[in-house]
């Protein structure tokens, strides 16, 4: 059977967000791969380098301002010892982030409750402001020491009211505009349905306040059921809020003027994987992702995202200790070193950074999904794979393809080159088998 594209009814949604007359032109892949960090706990930046060049980095205010938030901030470092007695010094850690090749770093300004409970905010919300402000104008494009380029407000602020969380943004962010117009800001985890857990905010509680915030911030995972085994399940699962929670956000910007040119940035995503070691002794409630599952799922939500009108996605999370929990396992490596994702979301980065998503060729539910990447140049490649999980490799015959292959690629999971794929074009159908690893074909140039 020849598959052709169709956009069922349920996809109307879909329909809208992929809509290339309502978005400027995509990103670059290399523009749009991220990975949240976590200060200097990052021992080798060079080594997730090779998969990415954005870096989040979860920055806790309390490191700063400790017990007065009145003092002075004693930037470039944190007030709290936290290295073997010795404070932070942000200028090396984000300055070896960008020595290892990181273009954009984004500060996520974290754990102001902790501050507030604790010790207090003594000047509330003046400290706040004024945090802003000298952050920016320390690490911000203008600043001094030129190195973050966008503040998010908080990251996932369970414990502040709707009506506290807005007059924390708003502070800070004021502080941060004073502090350098050039440093963009997001707010925390956002959402436009009703927020279905503790762990995000309503975008409609900053409305009137669209001014402050260039992006804004969604944490989404693909989850099959909540507590107690936090199941994930595949990206393009039906019946999951993955996907369409991002697809209502997208129309929802699209139909309020006043969020026009506001950046969509996935800055959570990911899957647990652990180990078969560390399962041994977890929780048998908790449902922990294959190894081979985590790599296919990461790199097939990027697709999924660059499709989409989203400017960056950014993986969750860099690094873990074979944890055996949720959220304990979603490292793209494992005690630093690479599991499978690793390699994964390296071979995506290495081999389409330089491209950008053109347009969905085919989305079939039930069989197959093409999505055509081109680069500046002109060269054009295809992405294919089954979106499901579980199922055997097929094999498929998809029309329409631009010229003869050059060379066909199966998503690598080791530190061997690519696997080559056999696949042929025959009057203008490409036949290739397609199983859940997305393969990457490459055409030859149209002279």
């Amino acid at each position: 059977m020849v598959i052709r594209s169709a956009l069922a009814p349920a996809l109307l949604l879909l329909a809208a967000a992929l809509s290339p007359a309502a978005e400027p032109a995509k990103p670059l892949l290399r523009d749009f791969m991220g990975i949240n960090f976590h200060t200097f706990q990052v021992g080798d930046p060079t080594l997730y380098a090779q998969t990415c060049r954005l870096a989040r980095d979860y920055h806790p205010f309390p490191w700063d301002v400790e017990a007065d938030t009145a003092a002075a901030f004693p930037f470039p470092f944190s007030r709290e010892k936290m290295i073997k007695g010795k404070p932070v010094d942000w200028t090396a850690v984000y300055g070896g982030w960008r020595a290892a090749g990181y273009t954009k770093i984004d500060a996520c300004i974290m754990q102001t409750d902790y501050t507030r409970d604790k010790f207090t905010i003594k000047n509330h919300p003046g400290d706040l402001e004024r945090y802003g402000r000298e952050f920016a104008a320390f690490f911000g494009p203008s600043g001094s020491h030129p190195l973050v380029d966008s503040m998010e407000v908080e990251n996932e602020p369970e414990k502040w009211t709707d009506d506290a969380y807005r007059e924390l943004f708003v502070a800070m962010a004021r502080g941060i505009r004073a502090g350098d117009p050039k440093m963009k800001i997001t707010p925390c985890n956002m959402t436009v349905l009703k927020p279905d857990n503790r762990w995000e905010k309503p975008l409609q509680i900053l409305a009137g306040q669209e001014a402050l915030f260039d992006a804004i911030s969604m944490h989404v995972y693909s989850l099959k059921a909540g507590w107690p085994s936090f199941e994930r399940t595949y990206p393009e699962a039906p019946g999951i809020p993955y996907l369409t929670s991002v697809d209502a956000m997208i129309a929802y910007r699209a139909e309020h003027k006043e969020l026009a040119g506001k950046e969509l940035w996935i800055t959570e995503f990911g899957y647990d994987a652990a180990s078969p070691q560390a399962l041994k002794s977890a929780d048998p409630k908790w449902v922990s992702s294959t190894e081979l599952q985590q790599a296919q799922w990461l790199v097939r939500s990027f697709l999924l995202f660059a499709a989409r009108d989203v400017q960056r996605a950014y993986i969750y999370f860099f690094d873990d200790a074979d944890g055996k929990s949720f959220h304990a396992a979603s490292g793209i490596t494992r005690k630093g070193t690479p599991k499978p994702a690793f390699f994964a979301v390296r071979h995506l980065f290495a081999a389409l950074g330089d491209y950008r998503f053109k347009r969905v060729v085919v989305q079939d539910a039930d069989a197959v999904y093409v999505y055509e990447f081109a680069n500046d140049v002109g060269a054009v490649a295809w992405t294919v794979w089954s979106p499901t999980s579980g199922h055997p490799a097929t094999e498929r015959k998809i029309a329409g393809a631009p010229g003869q292959v050059l060379r066909a690629e199966h998503l690598a999971t080791t530190d061997e080159k690519p696997a080559p794929v056999k696949c042929q074009v025959a009057s203008g159908n490409l036949m290739l088998s397609v199983d859940e690893s997305p393969t990457l074909v490459f055409f030859k140039p149209k002279h």
